[in-house]
């Protein structure tokens, strides 16, 4: 524990978080201290979330003894019947722009060898990429190569960095 909820404003500008939880069983309780704390973060661009969300974002359960007495938690009040029909209709759409995806990958590709080619970059022009998506599941994305081949080999992958100009 950082601190109280006096603190969180100052802590969220500290340590810069990319998300904040609030781990609350029961947000109708909270102090308005503390809730007054969380608007401030909001305001700052952070995003905020609950504990029950986040597990069930992590885990695709919904933690029932986080639930408590919200509804919006144990039951999936924002899918309405009315936004079913819209499904077929979002896939096409989806299909779509998947396609006209692939058309300007196939125009753009001859252009992004070349470059490759020109720069002295040897090595294929894609290169497939492991990630974890919705509910962990692993998938393989296929991406343009615009760095050298085992660039990080000896190394393992890098993080990106600051560099100070001297």
């Amino acid at each position: 524990m950082l601190g109280t909820h006096s603190d969180l404003v100052r802590l969220v500008r500290e340590q810069r978080p990319d998300e904040l939880v609030i781990a609350i069983t029961h947000s109708q309780t909270i102090q308005i201290g503390l809730f007054q704390a969380i608007l401030d973060c909001r305001e700052m661009g952070i995003p905020v979330t609950t504990m029950p969300s986040l597990y069930e974002r992590v885990t695709g359960r919904v933690p029932v003894e986080h639930a408590g007495r919200d509804l919006e938690v144990v039951l999936p009040i924002h899918e309405s019947a009315g936004h079913r029909p819209t499904w077929p209709s979002k896939r096409l759409m989806d299909i779509g722009a998947g396609l006209i995806g692939c058309a300007v990958v196939a125009l753009l590709s001859p252009l992004v060898w070349l470059a490759n080619h020109l720069t002295g970059e040897r090595g294929d022009l894609f290169y497939r990429q492991e990630r974890a998506g919705k509910g962990g599941r692993v998938f393989s994305v296929i991406k343009y190569r615009s760095m050298i081949e085992d660039a990080e080999k000896g190394t393992g992958a890098v993080w990106a960095s600051e560099t100070t100009s001297g």
